[in-house]
């Protein structure tokens, strides 16, 4: 089945597949509010969508109230001028550009889902970063261990698609690694057991290892994920596990040659942690 773009799509005459799409986005929330819940209920300060909060974080007083409204209200701006650019393409009729550019958020959230709910078998949380960070740092997610001795994030994480802004992306991140005080999550989380309880503490975070992860984004492809996950097809989510997994192996492979000697046993131990994973 090939997807073919309206000229105009303020017609109701609407694409099979961007209506299908559409209508498993609601599954899409529904889930990720459960797993917020479950996320809540461990202590993290996450929204519906598995983002961290400001508002929360306001409240608490954790960073300066003054600094996290002035961050909301960027992140807000930033977000508003992306909506208005997503507009225009729709109006010139560039659907395609415009998909490209929705796409993104979509498969943030299928892979917040697959992480918490279907890979590595709850060895880790993955948290989607604020919007803040999302947008001003280029970070995504934060994988933490599930079950640490000690504070650790496994990785931070920036999702692209194979035909959207991979090659800019890791240009970007290539420049990072070699000088990790570039790599900064403003508002970061930590955690850490303590007699079976979680506790939980929010700070910066500079010079953790950042990895791209890049998925298809045709049409066909997304909802074959959104199926799987819908009908628990475990065989499936495997096979695009083990698919990142390879990817993964190979590019920390090639980031500890390149990073900072900061970074480089981390991206070594990486490297054979996603082989093992691979393997199992």
């Amino acid at each position: 089945m090939k997807f073919h773009f309206e000229k105009n799509p303020y017609k109701k005459e609407k694409s099979k597949l961007s209506i299908e799409i559409k209508e498993k986005e609601k599954f899409i929330d529904l889930t990720l509010k459960e797993i917020s819940n479950s996320l809540r209920e461990r202590g993290f300060l996450v929204d519906s969508s598995c983002r961290l909060n400001l508002e929360e974080l306001a409240k608490r007083d954790i960073y300066s109230p003054l600094v996290v409204k002035r961050d909301i209200k960027r992140a807000e701006k930033k977000r508003e001028i992306f909506r208005q650019e997503e507009k225009s393409l729709l109006k010139k009729g560039k659907t395609k550009e415009w998909y490209l550019k929705k796409i993104g958020g979509i498969v943030e959230k299928l892979k917040t889902i697959s992480f918490n709910n279907f890979w590595f078998k709850g060895k880790f949380f993955a948290l989607r970063t604020s919007l803040y960070d999302d947008y001003f740092n280029g970070i995504d997610q934060i994988i933490l261990d599930a079950n640490p001795k000690k504070p650790k994030v496994l990785a931070a994480i920036d999702t692209t698609s194979l035909k959207g802004a991979w090659q800019e992306k890791a240009e970007k991140i290539i420049k990072k690694i070699k000088n990790p005080e570039r790599i900064k999550i403003d508002y970061g989380v930590l955690a850490r057991k303590e007699k079976n309880t979680l506790k939980i503490e929010y700070k910066e975070l500079k010079g953790i290892p950042l990895l791209i992860l890049a998925f298809k984004e045709n049409e066909e492809e997304i909802l074959k994920w959104f199926g799987a996950l819908e009908n628990r097809d475990k065989n499936y989510l495997n096979s695009l596990l083990k698919e990142q997994l390879a990817k993964l192996k190979e590019q920390c492979k090639i980031f500890s040659q390149i990073a900072h000697p900061s970074l480089k046993k981390e991206y070594c131990l990486l490297e054979k942690f996603f082989e093992k994973e691979k393997n199992l």
